[in-house]
């Protein structure tokens, strides 16, 4: 089965747009204190990069979001943008409930092991999936799964 893909007008604000998005949620120990953290990734079943039509892709390096996604997802408090002395303005990362450290999408996207490095690690099984609704635009990297 073919997806339709409603094509969609570059948005200057945002270099990602998609109609169906969802969040993927699991959890990690965290780098600094070895608490439990829940963290989230962006996913996106048919979206646009830039304004070119994309399928199946996650996003890491969150630096803008729109008031819509923004609203949904406050339903996970700790995904927040990340508080430094010197800071790359609105740059989102997923941080721990217990000594408030930002976890680095690096090692959770792009590193083999990383919670959402692959989608068909057995530990995706125990990823959970929330349906996030309508238009959501936000600036980030798109990723792949390995080939």
């Amino acid at each position: 089965m073919e997806r339709e893909m409603t094509p969609v007008m570059v948005d200057a604000d945002y270099r990602i747009i998609s109609d169906e998005a969802v969040v993927v949620s699991g959890y990690v120990k965290c780098w600094n204190c070895q608490g439990d953290v829940q963290v989230i990734c962006l996913y996106c079943q048919i979206g646009f990069v830039d304004g070119e039509a994309m399928l199946d892709f996650s996003v890491s390096n969150i630096t803008d979001i729109d008031e819509s996604l923004r609203l949904q997802l406050g339903r996970w408090p700790k995904f927040h943008p990340i508080r430094r002395r010197v800071t790359v303005s609105g740059a989102f990362a997923n941080h721990c409930p217990s000594c408030d450290k930002p976890q680095d999408d690096f090692y959770l996207h792009c590193q083999p092991g990383g919670l959402f490095f692959s989608f068909q690690d057995p530990v995706a099984q125990a990823l959970r999936i929330q349906v996030l609704h309508g238009r959501v635009r936000l600036s980030g990297d798109e990723g792949f799964e390995p080939g």
